[in-house]
């Protein structure tokens, strides 16, 4: 008998026990999935310009990256949203290697042309450090309001266009490129290009290319500072004089 009760208080608390053990794991799975968008309000914003690489990469690649601290850069707790064309992204990218002329223009004009946002900053820095490019992160100087003005813009952007396929993309005038300046722009701040440049100055001539970002952002005295890495070598330096 009293063997009987004791093994009915045992059954009692394991189920005690396996409910407390459910009530942890959902509450575990709340807290994940409320920290999907973690960085709500950042302090901080760089552009990241890839050097030129291969293929497809001759002309550089460029992304934004934002962080919770206003001034330490810990790329483990940053951010980065890139344009690109969905057919660059994922584990199975479509190659244009073997395509004709005609199927390369017709991929390009049929990939939508979206937001991409990628939690593990050192993940895609890696990616373009395997192909021998270079990022150079530039450090956006602007307020606080405007940083957080970009972010949400580009949230809103993002959303947009994962509901709507956008066939935008131009190799000159709509890139990953272009759209990095209009949405600094859009917040308020002006990135002057190549004023009272020589006619020789070709870098006017294709200065919507990432390569050539580069030289923008330091024109524009927007940015502060830079951090360049290229695999396990990194440099800082200021843009201030």
């Amino acid at each position: 008998m009293l063997q009987a009760r004791s093994i009915k208080n045992d059954i009692h608390w394991y189920n005690e026990l396996m409910k407390i053990k459910k009530l942890i794991f959902i509450a575990m799975a709340f807290v994940l999935s409320t920290n999907t968008h973690a960085l709500e309000n950042p302090k901080s914003m760089y552009v990241a310009i890839a050097s030129s690489g291969p293929g497809g990469s001759l002309l550089g690649h460029s992304y934004m990256m934002f962080c919770p601290d206003r001034f330490e850069l810990k790329f483990k707790s940053c951010e980065a949203y890139e344009y690109n064309l969905e057919m660059n992204i994922g584990h199975n990218p479509i190659k244009l290697k073997d395509k004709s002329l005609t199927e390369k223009i017709e991929t390009f004009i049929n990939s939508p042309f979206r937001i991409y946002k990628h939690e593990s900053v050192l993940r895609l820095q890696q990616k373009y450090n395997d192909r021998d490019q270079k990022i150079t992160y530039y450090r956006y100087s602007g307020t606080p309001q405007n940083i957080k003005r970009i972010f949400d813009n580009l949230l809103i952007e993002k959303r947009d266009r994962e509901l709507h396929d956008y066939n935008d993309y131009e190799i000159s005038d709509n890139n990953c490129a272009t759209k990095i300046v209009e949405a600094i722009e859009h917040s308020g701040d002006k990135i002057t290009l190549f004023n009272d440049r020589s006619f020789f100055d070709f870098d006017q001539y294709f200065y919507n290319f990432p390569i050539v970002l580069e030289k923008s952002v330091i024109r524009s005295g927007l940015f502060d500072s830079g951090v360049e890495v290229l695999n396990q070598h990194m440099r800082s330096f200021s843009l201030k004089e």
